[in-house]
């Protein structure tokens, strides 16, 4: 196992979190309506939490490149991103960088992903390839009309400078 991955420490987080609610709001009482009301609502996030440290290690032990596990525990973070910037110290702005860094260490990787897993023979995404991205922006239609220049004033404020006909 991979204690120190962010996939298990959420899980280990998330656990004692309700563990301690459990004790504190509920006396250790766990047929009740406070039960119902605080503890019901955190089951699925509990359960996609024990999974994420399986998918993480089975990954690693299947030798994945390091970019894909750091896109897997960014996508982690974003849907615990409360949970992180609590317990985590990740702000958000920290969570944001986490997330760039990841995505942009994997582009480079994407195409041969798609080919290597057969993704791309079940994706319609026009932005994954870029003949595919090429092909769109072809296809789109084209609009004509007079130009209107805007420029920004002080405070972000927008003021038409123009319109050319």
């Amino acid at each position: 196992m991979y204690p120190g991955c962010l996939a298990a420490r959420y899980e280990i987080g998330l656990f004692k979190e309700c563990r301690e609610v459990l004790a504190q709001k509920m006396n250790g009482q766990h047929r009740s309506d406070a039960f119902n009301r605080l503890m019901l609502p955190r089951c699925r996030s509990l359960v996609e939490a024990i999974g994420q440290p399986f998918l993480y290690e089975a990954a690693k032990e299947a030798d994945f490149e390091q970019a894909v596990l750091d896109v897997y525990e960014a996508g982690i973070v974003k849907h615990g991103c409360v949970w992180f910037a609590t317990h985590a110290g990740m702000d958000a702005a920290a969570q944001i960088a986490h997330e760039d860094a990841a995505i942009t260490a994997a582009m480079p990787h994407l195409e041969r992903w798609l080919q290597w897993s057969g993704a791309e023979d079940y994706t319609v995404a026009p932005t994954v390839t870029q003949p595919r991205w090429d092909e769109f922006v072809r296809c789109l239609p084209l609009y004509a009309g007079p130009v209107v220049d805007i420029q920004l004033g002080e405070r972000g404020n927008s003021s038409v400078a123009s319109a050319k006909m």
